[in-house]
Formats: C-alpha cells, sequence, structure tokens
C-alpha cells in the first residue's frame, strides 16, 4: 500500500559540526500537477513548505508547483519554514 509507506517515513534529525540540530523530513510521493486542485487545497501551505525543505525535488518546466511554491511562501522568512519544519 503506497500511502502505508510514507506514513511510516519519519522525520530524521541529526548533529552539524557547530552543534545545530538538522532535520531530514521524511519522503512523500511527488506532488500532483493540478491547478485547480492545488491552487484550492486547505494543505497548500504545507504541501509548498514540504517541497521547498525537499532539496531534490526537480519540477518539469510545464509544472504548476514550478510557480505555485513560491507564490505561495513569499511571505515567509527562512526562519520561518525552519519553524515550521523543526
Amino acid at each position: 500500500n503506497n500511502l502505508a509507506y510514507y506514513l511510516t517515513q519519519e522525520v530524521n534529525h541529526m548533529m552539524s559540526t557547530d552543534d545545530q540540530v538538522i532535520y531530514q523530513l521524511g519522503k512523500l510521493p511527488k506532488p500532483i500537477n493540478n491547478q485547480r486542485a492545488c491552487t484550492t487545497c486547505a494543505h497548500l501551505l504545507n504541501c509548498s513548505i514540504y517541497q521547498r525543505k525537499q532539496s531534490d525535488i526537480v519540477y518539469q518546466e510545464n509544472h504548476v508547483m514550478k510557480t505555485l511554491v513560491p507564490e505561495t511562501l513569499q511571505h515567509l522568512a527562512e526562519s520561518d519554514l525552519n519553524y515550521f519544519t523543526h
């Protein structure tokens, strides 16, 4: 079951060399590419924060999240994003 697999992925944390805690988020499936569904989704902010913090996500040129994530998060500072993902 795909959903069960992704729900079992945990957030890992480790200490950096300067004694800062670094969090590695669990993996989720690739984001959907649906303008209508994503722009009205109640989870858009959380989804955008999660995608921004995932360094391995590469969007195709026409993927809706390529523009929607920055637009959704433009009012947040990096410290705000770190707060939500710790």
